[in-house]
């Protein structure tokens, strides 16, 4: 009772305190129910092959956001990323399990990676913290296939423009991972904080399928 009175429990949206869990009701309002079409950004079904919106021709199957990346939620992200907040990744995680479709096939979660300097600023890596504790819920392995070889300035600094070529050969296959499971096609959700043009996860989608034969491929993030 001292400590809730210390230490209440907070909205990781909002910081509204709250009785329980992690995200009060007033900013469950704001999550996204549907997957996204990742070439039209409208609501997908994951039944049919095609979206009813477009002729969708897209490496990714479909994204799954929790948020629209705008309002208090920008803050919740800069606290996680920025701050250290990374009790954080574990609320995200939990809203994600009530929020996928639990019947869907995947073979592993993998990060976005981030460099090792970026690392050494911030000392963790919020995909992989995601990841992590989604993993725990889901019971779906996290594999660490990709790392990021080379430095580059963060996407929120770069243009639109900029965007596609600042990771361009920075992502690259981990020589030091080999515990990923032995199949002929693969289905994986990669992980991510934020989906904006989507081409960090284009990069690393392009080096994934250089390695495995993959069939259907994820996006999961906060925001979008």
């Amino acid at each position: 009772m001292i400590k809730r009175l210390i230490f209440p429990n907070m909205c990781v949206v909002c910081k509204r305190i709250i009785e329980d869990g992690y995200v009060c009701t007033r900013c469950q309002l704001n999550l996204i129910d549907e997957y996204t079409c990742p070439n039209c950004e409208k609501p997908y079904n994951l039944d049919l092959e095609e979206c009813t919106h477009c002729s969708r021709i897209s490496d990714i199957t479909a994204i799954k956001a929790l948020f629209e990346y705008e309002g208090l939620i920008r803050n919740s992200i800069f606290r996680w990323k920025y701050q250290g907040f990374r009790k954080y990744a574990r609320a995200y995680a939990t809203e994600f399990y009530y929020q996928l479709d639990h019947d869907l096939q995947i073979d592993a979660l993998i990060p976005v990676p981030i460099s090792k300097q970026r690392f050494r600023e911030r000392g963790f890596n919020q995909a992989t913290d995601l990841a992590t504790h989604l993993s725990s819920l889901i019971n779906v392995p996290v594999a660490d296939v990709l790392v990021k070889h080379k430095h580059t300035k963060r996407q929120s600094e770069c243009t639109k423009k900029e965007r596609a070529k600042n990771n361009a050969q920075a992502i690259s296959i981990n020589k030091e991972y080999v515990d990923i499971i032995k199949k002929d096609v693969y289905n994986f959700a990669i992980v991510d904080d934020i989906y904006t043009t989507g081409s960090t996860v284009k990069e690393c989608i392009k080096i994934l399928k250089g390695h495995y034969n993959i069939e259907k491929i994820y996006v999961f993030v906060i925001c979008k």
